[in-house]
């Protein structure tokens, strides 16, 4: 990883248009300043002590987007990500200009990146896929890593005129480290607008206009002593928390859907090879909606959709005929292809860009940034009613599992308008219920009944479409309820939009037997952590935590043991535990053979602060414990 530390001379692999700069040896003076910048932020690993990004649209048409950052290492721990810093561009289109790439080292001379440690990479997001050959990564290897030394990067890359028809960003000003001096900057030609939205954040922009001659117009953002944004795990996106600067030189919201929409219809023609295709997959199906199926299933299994934002750049498509036969793609591309698809059949295929509607906002304000861009919907009115095919997710309905998305469309008055996908148990609740009797007799055989109840996210309607589909399920509620007991039957009386009912009978030949113990096991704790997942297993929290959505478990279990059976070990009760987040208990009552467990957990939010979800923490973990799980006697 370091050639120089390790004594090996590699050749210079450096592009055209590549060089590294020689810097002179920083003063003392200044190394001091940096120093006394960051001597209170100790406890952090690294400070950035100056971050720019400027970009620019020169008289050629050329955007240049040009960074420049100096990070000090304050311990070893970041060396591994900070050291060997990767730039992306397209050989075809970008030209890369490295102005330094240097290491401050403590005793204040200054090592530039030597030519041997430039190297190239393929960029692992498109790597392999020959439409994205001429995309690579310039690999800087720094030299004289060490606790006090700063690292500083400069470069620009300059992409050639017209591959995008608009330059847009959406940035995290912040970093998981402090930045004491940060500044973003965008250059254009009077004549271009820009839309600028800022959250987070109070200062507007400082707007410079250039000379009349030069007729350009100069946005500047400034900002000092930012504080670390450390990410945990579930915390809330980045652009919902963090300080976010966003801007595009798109000239409305109805110009981007214009394009997006224009561009895959466009590519959406079906050839011989498609038409055949589809004829083979779906044509004999007399319902329109059964088609629809078909067709996405058997591309969804096949087809290597490339969500890179790589892809995206140009916001161009391939003709479906060259995709279909590549059989890869970008989100326009996939979107291309399923619509020639389902125009193969004679279907009115509708295309509507989505875009994710917590990031974005819910209100059509604004021509969206690329980061808010969520791929792109087919609309195919069937027989059985709408159906939604996003080619990456597959069919969803609205409520569906794919949701909290704006799908978007115009007017003929030049406006946009914005559908809402709700995600489900958003308007409805999100509750699991889970009742039986369980039997066992003096011979350890086990019988009983189960009945389930669901709504909201616990089931997806569209997932449920077979028997086995349906009797998975139910094994799999039986399965987090009680270790070693089977579904002998079952059966579903209701599966609808809002709620799936069902029952089962069960069995086990015998349960464990541990001595002259018998025991269950009530499977791993809390059901419903296998469709809403909790951080668990760190106690220290800084942010606050993002559950898929306010949800209810109720379980009501009751046990008959064999006739003068003594009920020796018992699950824990836990006292309930409550708060504006809702209630967490466990209740066991024993009653001579009868042993019955009821437990509630209720989330009344999707978002929890640090301290309401150490309480939440400190409950289910609890519940998770074998104390609380074992039943023995």
């Amino acid at each position: 990883v370091y050639p120089m530390l390790l004594g090996i001379c590699i050749p210079a692999l450096i592009t055209p248009g590549c060089q590294a700069a020689d810097v002179p040896r920083i003063s003392s003076e200044s190394q001091g300043a940096m120093l006394a910048a960051a001597r209170d932020l100790r406890e952090e690993d690294a400070v950035i002590t100056n971050w720019e990004q400027t970009w620019m649209i020169n008289k050629k048409g050329e955007v240049l987007r040009r960074d420049a950052k100096s990070t000090k290492l304050l311990s070893h721990r970041p060396i591994r990500s900070m050291a060997d810093p990767r730039i992306d561009f397209n050989v075809g289109t970008d030209t890369l200009t490295i102005y330094n790439a240097s290491t401050l080292i403590p005793n204040g001379d200054r090592m530039p990146v030597p030519n041997y440690s430039f190297n190239i990479a393929a960029p692992g997001d498109v790597a392999g896929w020959p439409e994205y050959a001429k995309w690579q990564q310039k690999v800087v290897s720094f030299s004289g890593i060490q606790n006090d030394c700063v690292i500083s990067l400069d470069y620009e890359v300059t992409t050639s005129p017209d591959v995008s028809p608009w330059i847009s960003a959406d940035l995290h000003i912040s970093d998981e480290y402090p930045v004491l001096d940060r500044t973003v900057r965008v250059i254009l030609p009077a004549s271009k607008p820009l839309h600028y939205p800022v959250d987070g954040l109070t200062p507007e922009p400082r707007i410079e206009t250039n000379s009349p001659e030069d007729g350009y117009v100069t946005y500047t953002w400034s900002f000092g002593n930012l504080d670390a944004d450390k990410t945990e795990a579930q915390s809330p996106l980045w652009q919902q928390r963090c300080k976010r600067v966003r801007f595009t030189t798109c000239p409305s919201a109805f110009d981007w859907v214009k394009r997006m929409t224009k561009v895959v219809d466009g590519a959406g023609k079906p050839n011989d090879a498609i038409r055949a295709f589809a004829k083979e997959v779906a044509s004999n199906e007399p319902s329109t909606a059964r088609q629809v199926e078909l067709i996405t299933e058997r591309l969804r299994k096949t087809f290597n959709y490339i969500s890179s934002r790589k892809t995206m750049r140009s916001l161009q498509a391939r003709p479906a005929a060259v995709v279909f036969e590549d059989n890869y793609g970008s989100p326009l591309d996939a979107a291309g292809l399923y619509a020639a698809a389902l125009r193969a059949l004679d279907l009115d295929v509708a295309i509507r860009p989505a875009v994710n509607a917590e990031t974005y906002g819910y209100e059509v304000n604004e021509a969206p940034t690329e980061s808010v861009f969520a791929g792109v919907v087919l609309v195919v009115e069937t027989d059985e009613g709408t159906m939604y095919v996003h080619p990456q997710h597959g069919l969803f309905e609205n409520p569906g599992v794919w949701g909290k998305h704006l799908l978007l469309s115009m007017d003929d008055g030049g406006r946009v308008k914005a559908d809402y996908i709700h995600q489900r148990g958003e308007q409805t609740k999100n509750e699991v219920n889970l009742a039986g009797h369980v039997a066992i007799d003096e011979e350890g055989k086990v019988t009983g009944d189960l009945r389930i109840r669901m709504t909201g996210q616990f089931y997806n309607p569209l997932s449920l479409d077979s028997a086995s589909k349906q009797e998975g399920l139910v094994k799999n509620q039986l399965k987090a309820l009680m270790d070693d007991v089977k579904v002998d039957s079952y059966a579903l009386t209701e599966l609808s939009q809002n709620r799936l009912l069902a029952s089962a009978k069960l069995k086990a030949d015998k349960v464990k037997k541990r001595g002259e113990q018998h025991i269950i096991k009530l499977g791993n704790g809390p059901v419903a952590l296998s469709k809403f997942p909790m951080p668990l297993d760190r106690s220290y929290r800084r942010t606050d935590v993002r559950v898929a959505g306010p949800f209810t478990e109720n379980v009501d279990l009751t046990f008959k043991l064999p006739k003068d059976a003594l009920a020796k070990v018992k699950p824990a009760t836990l006292e309930q535990v409550s708060g504006e987040w809702g209630k967490i208990a466990q209740k066991v009552e024993v009653d001579g053979q009868t042993v019955r467990v009821r437990r509630i957990i209720q989330i009344d939010r999707d978002t929890l602060t640090p301290s309401q979800f150490s309480e939440i923490r400190k409950a289910v973990n609890k519940l998770r414990a074998t104390e609380s799980l074992i039943l023995a006697w």
